[in-house]
């Protein structure tokens, strides 16, 4: 995993700010949105990612769901971009369907990602995008093949939620002058809000 991917090339600098991408996660975020995580993923072969969140986990306040006078209302929700093809064989990336929702705890299986209790694998195409909250239970199927692959996540949340990138977990969003110099206002308004700056 790459941590701000975009501190470095700027061949994805167009997804800071992604209209289409933004036009659901301002539905979804009910307050002024900021990015505040983004890895570049590498699926190598045998390579899984671990089963995570869900009741109980995904019920902290960070990762709230919830649905309103009709509304769905999130804390923070994940963008993944994907750059190949991908195939059930593949490591495709899945979710326990609903479980962003359960009034009761999620039942777990310890070993194998596949072994999950109701997980469900998402085969997709170069291009596609899937977006969903983070209190939904979700991983990454085993890479069964011979191919690398590379997936782009980007996190959204509330303005005031700090970094959620690994190595800066709740600290400012890590940023290079050099990127701020490439971004448009609106883009740098998304990694470091000027409501952010000022608290």
């Amino acid at each position: 995993m790459i941590e701000d991917f975009w501190l470095y090339p700027d061949a994805f600098d167009m997804l800071i700010g992604h209209d289409r991408t933004l036009t659901y996660v301002r539905r979804i975020i009910q307050s002024e949105i900021s990015i505040n995580n983004s890895e570049l993923r590498i699926r190598y072969t045998n390579n899984a990612s671990g089963m995570h969140l869900g009741h109980p986990d995904g019920r902290r306040q960070k990762y709230r769901y919830e649905v309103i006078d009709g509304e769905i209302q999130a804390t923070m929700v994940r963008m993944i971009y994907f750059l190949h093809d991908v195939s059930m064989d593949e490591g495709p990336t899945c979710f326990v369907p609903g479980s962003h929702r359960n009034a009761f705890p999620v039942p777990v299986k310890t070993g194998s990602v596949e072994d999950e209790p109701g997980v469900v694998g998402i085969p997709v195409k170069a291009g596609d995008g899937i977006l969903f909250t983070e209190a939904c239970r979700h991983g990454g199927f085993t890479n069964r093949s011979e191919k690398t692959r590379y997936t782009l996540h980007v996190g959204y949340g509330p303005h005031f939620m700090k970094s959620q990138n690994i190595s800066t977990m709740d600290e400012p969003v890590n940023v290079t002058d050099e990127l701020l110099g490439r971004l448009s206002d609106a883009q740098r308004q998304l990694v470091v809000p000027t409501v952010r700056v000022a608290l």
